[in-house]
C-alpha cells in the first residue's frame, strides 16, 4: 500500500497522501483508564504500543487537514501508537525478558516509554495521543 502511494504521488505531484501505521487500537474506555489498560496488557508482538480509537480518528482528520506548511504534497507514512507501553512497568524489563538480543537503541528509555517513535506524525500533523507514565517506586 505505501509503494502505491508513493507511486501515485510520483505520478500526482499536486496530490497529498498519509499513511497511518495504529498499533492495537483500544477504545477510549480503556485507553484512559491506566490500571484497565495494564490489566489488558498489550501483546510484545506489538513492543506493548497502543493508541485510542479517538486518537486514530483524530489522526485521520489531521491527514486530511493539516496545513501543507507541515505536512507538504507528496506521501508521508505515520506511526500512531501512544508514547508509553500499555503496562504499569519498565518497558527495558519487558524487553529484557522477551527480546534478550534487543541490546541497541537510538534513545534512552525510561519507565514505561514507548518504542515508537511519532515525532513525525506531531511534528507534520499535529498529532499526539496521551500517555500514562510510570516510574519505579
Amino acid at each position: 500500500m505505501e509503494k502505491q502511494c508513493d507511486a501515485f504521488a510520483r505520478a500526482n505531484p499536486d496530490m497529498r497522501l498519509a499513511t497511518l501505521r495504529p498499533h492495537w487500537v483500544i477504545p477510549d474506555t480503556l485507553a484512559y483508564d491506566p490500571e484497565a489498560l495494564h490489566a489488558a496488557g498489550g501483546t510484545a508482538k506489538d513492543l506493548w504500543g497502543w493508541v485510542s480509537l479517538s486518537a486514530v480518528a483524530r489522526a485521520f482528520v489531521l491527514g486530511l487537514t493539516a496545513p501543507e506548511t507541515t505536512f507538504p504534497l507528496g506521501h508521508e507514512t505515520f506511526f500512531l501508537v501512544a508514547p508509553t507501553i500499555a503496562l504499569q512497568t519498565s518497558s527495558m524489563e519487558m524487553l529484557a525478558k522477551t527480546f534478550p538480543e534487543a541490546k541497541t537503541f537510538t534513545r534512552e528509555i525510561k519507565g514505561n516509554d514507548g518504542f515508537y517513535d511519532c515525532s513525525k506524525a506531531e511534528r507534520m500533523l499535529g498529532w499526539t495521543e496521551r500517555a500514562f507514565p510510570w516510574s519505579p517506586k
